[in-house]
């Protein structure tokens, strides 16, 4: 009876040391790629979504779609986060325990774990105030930050947990790529939750950020949490913002807006204005499609994220859904005019 004992002992402890192995390989698994340096690529691939700060199940369920669909491309360069980064932490700081659950333990994976996330901030991180209408600026004219606004450009600016956030300000820009001696692509980022004085700054800053020269980029992209329009639930509360902003997307010759703030994806198409995108299904409850006019090319009730391919001659652009299967795809080339509506091509 003991010999049984003695052998079973060895099995289990066999078990336990093949189950603690696979875990530890699991959870440690090697990085078997080096990130390219997304500044000085020809051509790089990223990822956008917002609403995603839920910390819940499917928050991680579009992390893992995000991953997977990395891993089949073989490359991803950077990620956007279209606001509303933190749900249920309006007081929480950069050192608060919220970035573990809300971010940096969900966003893992050989590709994830090892990408910058470029981030704007969404009503919910500055607080019912800003959404209504935002507080005024203080004496020397800065914007009014609420405490978690603040705790996440501190989180950036202190380069905290794994140094992937990207926040230096509340509307900043960045360059991607190289297409000879010019930018491939130039992102323009902008916080929509603020007053109209503020928003009139931040048109003006788009304008600059696109304005023509050698340095011009070969591709322009503005990240806002709002959308300028939209067929979902905040359907006829966004006019203040597409006001402000409009006309500096159309003199900017802006290719692509991206936002959240609708719970789905749309995407929607107008002459002599960008393509805009809303990915609002990066994790928060879903909101309903409320019309579809011809102009709306596009509609989704449901978790996902957008994927890109920008290259100097074409940009590859669709929607895909949480667990990383495509579910619209676009191509836009460049020689098409800006702002024309056709240029647009829906492609199988």
């Amino acid at each position: 009876m003991s010999k049984i004992r003695r052998r079973i002992a060895w099995a289990l402890g066999l078990v336990a040391a093949l189950l603690a192995v696979g875990v530890y390989r699991y959870t440690h698994r090697p990085l078997y790629r080096i990130p390219s340096d997304p500044t000085q690529a020809d051509s790089i691939r990223f990822f956008a979504l917002g609403d995603q700060g839920s910390g819940g199940f499917r928050q991680w369920q579009v992390a893992h779609g995000m991953e997977r669909l990395a891993e089949r491309q073989g490359q991803l360069d950077f990620v956007l986060l279209l606001g509303d980064n933190l749900y249920r932490a309006a007081d929480a700081g950069a050192d608060s325990q919220e970035w573990l659950s809300k971010f940096e333990r969900v966003y893992a994976g050989t590709y994830l774990s090892v990408v910058p996330f470029y981030a704007v901030l969404g009503n919910h991180d500055h607080g019912e105030v800003e959404e209504k209408g935002g507080g005024a600026a203080d004496a020397a004219g800065s914007p009014p930050r609420r405490p978690l606004a603040q705790a996440e450009i501190e989180y950036a600016r202190r380069h905290l947990g794994s140094n992937r956030w990207r926040m230096p300000d509340q509307w900043y820009s960045a360059d991607f790529g190289k297409a000879g001696a010019r930018p491939l692509l130039r992102v323009v980022f902008i916080d929509t939750s603020l007053k109209p004085e503020l928003l009139a700054r931040q048109a003006e800053f788009i304008r600059q950020a696109f304005r023509e020269g050698a340095d011009a980029p070969v591709w322009r992209i503005v990240v806002g949490h709002h959308p300028v329009n939209t067929y979902g639930a905040h359907r006829g509360k966004v006019a203040g913002v597409a006001a402000a902003l409009l006309p500096a997307l159309r003199d900017a010759g802006v290719d692509i807006y991206l936002s959240g703030h609708d719970h789905n994806q749309q995407v929607i198409v107008r002459d002599g204005e960008p393509f805009q995108f809303i990915d609002g299904g990066g994790g928060a409850a879903l909101y309903p499609i409320r019309e579809h006019p011809a102009d709306l090319i596009f509609a989704r009730s449901g978790y996902g994220f957008v994927s890109a391919r920008v290259a100097p001659g074409f940009m590859e652009i669709g929607n895909d859904e949480e667990k990383g299967g495509r579910v619209s795809s676009f191509r836009i080339e460049r020689d098409c005019p800006r702002g024309q509506a056709s240029c647009l091509v829906a492609v199988p």
